[in-house]
């Protein structure tokens, strides 16, 4: 790949990452993240530092972020990562049941806050062992995806069509603000029924990506064959340094080209300024 000429005295393009608590890190360090993987990468090619700033919202469900999002581009990125949804592909059956019965017998049931177990302001790592699969976990987890599909049981913050909307206005908003979107698809879960709603979000996401023209980074489909021991911790949920590492390959396998062709026309368009003056 072409690395970019520092002569051209042109900043590098802004990349401000907007997303859930594992692009800060956690439960690692934030430089041990993806997104700082990536980072490394691109500066490598760019040969100078890429400007950047990071808005984790820890546990917020897509539908609650969008909200967030003007915050998120602020400094006015050229592109803005974007990586939610882990959060919301949770399926609890347990919460699933109760709500049925809370709404046959007149009683509220709390829902699940993903944010009590998300600590990601903090600048210290949080110690997880690393996923252990079992003949046990893996028999309970086939009898729960019976049980959900036989009663259609969707994730606790809403189904296909909030997430669809959701990311829509995120693309929307993003571009508004002069941003070109990363979209990172879902990353695989620990737990068959969720990792089967990750699989439909990440086709939702790459149809979103090919309508308003965003970068797609298959995050789904290029960590899927990884075994989960490797890849994810005990929650199921969260990352492991390794998965880190491979997501921020996989956003700069994606991302790389476009964001150096940017500086190709950006260089274009002051030279002809110059020109003209």
């Amino acid at each position: 790949m072409n690395s970019w000429n520092n002569t051209a005295r042109l900043e590098p393009p802004r990349v401000d990452g907007f997303g859930a608590c594992m692009i800060s890190g956690y439960p690692h360090l934030p430089e041990e993240s993806f997104f700082s993987c990536f980072r490394e990468l691109l500066e490598a090619d760019l040969k100078a530092p890429v400007p950047h700033s990071t808005l984790s919202l820890g546990g917020f469900p897509i539908s609650r972020v969008a909200k967030q999002l003007k915050k998120a581009i602020i400094g006015h990125p050229d592109f803005l990562l974007v990586q939610f949804g882990s959060t919301d592909i949770t399926v609890s059956l347990k919460y699933s049941l109760l709500s049925r019965l809370g709404n046959q017998f007149h009683f509220s049931v709390k829902r699940p806050d993903s944010r009590s177990r998300s600590k990601s302001k903090s600048k210290a790592p949080t110690h997880m062992e690393p996923f252990r699969s079992s003949l046990a976990r893996q028999s309970f987890e086939l009898l729960k995806s019976g049980i959900c599909r036989i009663l259609s049981v969707e994730p606790i913050h809403g189904g296909a069509s909030v997430y669809r909307e959701s990311m829509e206005e995120i693309c929307s908003g993003a571009y508004s603000g002069g941003a070109v979107p990363i979209l990172l698809a879902p990353f695989p879960h620990g737990d068959r029924v969720s990792d089967s709603w990750a699989r439909r979000y990440r086709d939702i996401l790459e149809e979103i990506a090919r309508i308003h023209h965003c970068i797609f980074v298959d995050t789904y489909r290029g960590l899927c064959d990884i075994p989960k021991e490797d890849l994810l911790l005990e929650d199921k949920l969260h990352l492991s340094l390794f998965g880190h590492r491979l997501v921020g390959k996989l956003i700069h396998e994606a991302a790389a080209e476009r964001i150096l062709q940017s500086m190709g026309h950006r260089k274009h368009k002051a030279g002809t300024a110059a020109i003209a003056a």
